[in-house]
């Protein structure tokens, strides 16, 4: 979790946002996922515009990000496409709800 008593760090990834930068938050463990909904600072990310990398090691994210990116996504696209399961680099129940935004962007 990224620290919720430090305004400073909250106000600069609002403003990454805003600057429509994709921001992931990842884990660094070796078991488990990130659930922005699950604690207040989440919550907090997540109405921002974070979007959550699930189980996905922060490898398979920063690839994930320059395929992406490779492929001219951008802004909304890129942050659906972040969230979506596209090669078994996310694991979570509701990449699975994503099978049809994948087909959608087709990547």
């Amino acid at each position: 979790n990224g620290p919720s008593h430090k305004a400073a760090f909250m106000e600069t990834i609002a403003k990454a946002v805003e600057r429509d930068l994709l921001v992931v938050a990842v884990t660094q463990c070796h078991r488990g996922s990130v659930q922005l909904s699950t604690y207040e600072v989440g919550q907090r990310l997540m109405q921002i515009g974070v979007v959550a990398g699930g189980d996905m090691t922060t490898e398979a994210c920063v690839t994930k990000i320059a395929y992406l990116c490779g492929r001219g996504l951008k802004g909304k696209r890129l942050r659906d496409a972040m969230a979506t399961n596209l090669r078994g680099e996310l694991t979570l129940a509701e990449a699975e709800e994503n099978v049809a935004l994948n087909r959608d962007l087709r990547l």
